[in-house]
């Protein structure tokens, strides 16, 4: 088998996102958590484009790393408050955890291994491609039409993650 420049980006991008996401869950300081948090998203949005689905790498990286991520790194950074920078850890924690991590990879592998991908491109076959259904003009105007509850109430979901990055960050009168 031969590997392309394409398999070999893909494999890079896939390694920084495992990486990031085993560095998140074994991370101890705040801050580094934060850091492999956005490698992690990164990963993932350069995954979403390999998958054709640019529309939603952009709105990963607007959303989770340009919103949340960004609220995080300023909450963190801009609390007063002056704790250990060690997240607090015990076994009785770990050993529940690791089950709980052990049990998904176990369904994840179960659904992987039970997926007939030789008829995954009923995308191509349907004509769902050119009906516009992949289309970010399309789906701009549904999420302003038929959507409009839920993305506004993803404005409001910033709007009070804010107020509360704002509300750690200020000092106690």
């Amino acid at each position: 088998m031969e590997f392309s420049a394409l398999h070999i980006s893909f494999a890079a991008f896939a390694l920084i996102a495992l990486g990031a996401g085993l560095g998140l869950a074994l991370s101890k300081r705040f801050i580094y958590a934060a850091f492999l948090l956005f490698a992690l998203l990164f990963g993932v949005a350069a995954i979403f484009i390999f998958a054709g689905a640019e529309l939603l790498a952009v709105a990963q990286l607007i959303v989770y790393v340009g919103g949340i991520l960004i609220l995080l790194v300023f909450g963190i950074m801009l609390t007063r408050k002056r704790i250990s920078g060690f997240a607090e850890t015990a076994l009785h924690q770990s050993i529940p955890s690791a089950l709980v991590g052990i049990g998904t990879a176990a369904v994840l592998l179960f659904v992987f291994l039970q997926v007939d991908w030789e008829s995954l491109d009923w995308m191509q076959k349907s004509g769902a491609v050119e009906s516009g259904l992949n289309n970010p003009q399309m789906i701009g105007k549904q999420l302003l039409s038929s959507y409009l509850l839920p993305f506004e109430l993803m404005g409001i979901l910033l709007l009070l993650a804010l107020i509360g990055a704002a509300y750690i960050a200020k000092e106690k009168a």
